[in-house]
């Protein structure tokens, strides 16, 4: 949309299937795209697997990645995180969940790990703690630290709640 007044400057179909049950307060819609002054990722829940695409400013669809399985409990909601060239996506659903790496300019997953079964929506966030980068996520009755360069677990506790949907920071 124009920022000026509103006027539609492109319209596209990012995906097209069948999309999964979701909870009557939730949308198809509620994760917010992530902007890296070049392009727009967005995350959908389609066709029992999470999706992420990247959008040119002029509407053309970059890639699109099948990201991973996901069976919903009341839809999907987390938003993707932008650090460095990767674009991160966190699934967490009644199957296993995973939190994903994907370069940001080929679509290409980076790493992805396995995170424990049940359905949350908290949005993963870097944030500069004891002198590094971590990648922090909560649900599923803790919270856990990745070095956001490799998905490496450095520490989990305790704390939060089974389902949470939103950020740490």
């Amino acid at each position: 949309l124009n920022r000026k007044d509103g006027a539609t400057l492109w319209k596209e179909v990012i995906h097209d299937g069948s999309l999964p049950y979701m909870h009557q307060k939730n949308s198809h819609a509620s994760s917010t795209p992530a902007f890296d002054g070049e392009r727009v990722f967005t995350t959908f829940a389609v066709d029992s697997a999470v999706w992420a695409s990247a959008v040119s400013l002029e509407g053309e669809i970059l890639w699109q990645t099948e990201v991973g399985p996901f069976s919903s409990k009341h839809g999907y909601g987390a938003s993707p995180c932008i650090y460095k060239s990767a674009v991160i996506v966190a699934a967490d659903h009644h199957g296993v969940g995973y939190i994903a790496a994907i370069d940001r300019e080929t679509g290409e997953i980076l790493w992805r790990k396995s995170r424990l079964t049940g359905a949350s929506f908290a949005t993963p966030v870097v944030a500069h703690v004891a002198e590094r980068d971590q990648l922090l996520l909560s649900g599923q009755n803790r919270v856990v630290s990745y070095d956001p360069a490799t998905g490496e677990e450095l520490w989990t506790c305790d704390g939060s709640a089974n389902s949470t949907a939103n950020t740490l920071a």
